[in-house]
């Protein structure tokens, strides 16, 4: 991968909440938040919670399973609701690029809009 830093959350993927881990791309150093113990090479401190650390080897290896169909699945119910939204806001714009993103993400822009304007019309039950 071509990214310096990446943190998952277990629980994005069917995970136990409070765990998840941290890629440190080879030749880049962080300073930990906390001092006071020796614990991931000296960036972190205290006692690691190692049921939620099996649990969070279990969900990834799941998650390498079952990836590939749930992206697919994923990708069409976001083109379904790009195509519906397409079609009922005239000039709506697709930020970003319109193949090499990710399955679970659609960033659109309506034109004439602002999104304070848009957000002040959610109910404040949503």
């Amino acid at each position: 991968m071509s990214v310096d830093l990446l943190s998952i959350s277990t629980h994005k993927f069917y995970g136990p909440k409070g765990i998840g881990a941290l890629y440190i791309r080879e030749g880049i150093r962080i300073d930990p938040i906390l001092y006071g113990g020796e614990q991931e090479k000296g960036i972190r401190s205290g006692t690691e919670n190692v049921a939620s650390v099996a649990g969070l080897g279990k969900a990834c290896e799941l998650a390498g399973e079952t990836v590939a169909v749930r992206m697919d699945e994923i990708r069409r119910m976001r083109d379904a609701l790009q195509e519906r939204i397409s079609a009922a806001v005239p000039g709506l714009k697709i930020n970003g690029h319109p193949v090499s993103r990710l399955p679970n993400c659609l960033s659109v822009s309506v034109p004439g809009l602002i999104g304070e304007t848009i957000l002040r019309s959610v109910p404040d039950t949503f």
